[in-house]
């Protein structure tokens, strides 16, 4: 069975991070790793995911020091991350639908020529319940070296 890997880097966000793990843990797909990155932050990240250590699916990594964004992010999927395929979750973010994982992967196991999955996504500002659509344009897609 196909091992997915959700990574949620971040840095000083505890008021939103508890639920963006949540919402992974919560995915109906069952081989499945959530794992936090956590960039040396100086709050009560360490604190929040004590809640979430005795769950299997569940792994948590600190940085000593900040790396910065993106080389966090590396590490998390480089050398953190044991799925076949792996999603990046922003620590303020979280999943609405909790088949998202599932139906992602009967979609690349209907195809396999698939190169990427996505999905659109909406921002809701909290203070007055509005909600704007995200919605990704990605007209064509081309093979690109990537210097990770």
């Amino acid at each position: 069975m196909i091992k997915v890997s959700i990574l949620i880097p971040t840095y000083n966000r505890e008021e939103k991070l508890k639920i963006a793990i949540k919402s992974s843990l919560n995915q109906d797909y069952e081989n499945l790793e959530v794992i936090v990155g956590d960039d040396g932050s100086s709050d009560n990240t360490p604190e929040i995911v004590k809640e979430f250590l005795e769950d299997t699916r569940f792994v948590y990594y600190r940085n000593e020091k900040n790396l910065g964004m993106v080389k966090n992010w590396r590490k998390g999927v480089y050398e953190v991350a044991s799925g076949d395929y792996f999603l990046i979750l922003g620590d303020d973010d979280y999943y609405v639908d909790n088949g998202y994982v599932r139906k992602a992967i009967d979609l690349i196991k209907g195809h396999e020529n698939l190169l990427l999955v996505r999905s659109n996504g909406y921002l809701l500002y909290e203070n007055t319940g509005k909600k704007y659509d995200v919605l990704l344009q990605i007209k064509k897609l081309r093979k690109v070296k990537l210097f990770l």
